[in-house]
């Protein structure tokens, strides 16, 4: 028979991870909306184009000499 601390502990953790799942649709619909539907056109990184997030050769600028 399990305890009731251990019952209480596991409803406790699929009950959060039911919330952040209701959180993370929410935070795409949202986003979506925003965008009236269209891509997102944000700049910054771009994306991984086989999975992997890896920079391109001469994309990182090297550090200056003398800092540590």
């Amino acid at each position: 028979m399990e305890r009731v601390a251990d019952v209480s502990e596991k409803d406790r953790k699929e009950r959060l991870a039911e919330q952040l799942r209701a959180n993370i649709r929410r935070r795409k619909a949202q986003s979506h909306a925003s965008r009236g539907g269209k891509a997102d056109r944000r700049s910054g990184l771009p994306a991984a184009e086989d999975g992997h997030a890896t920079a391109k050769e001469g994309t990182v600028s090297p550090r200056p000499k003398g800092d540590s």
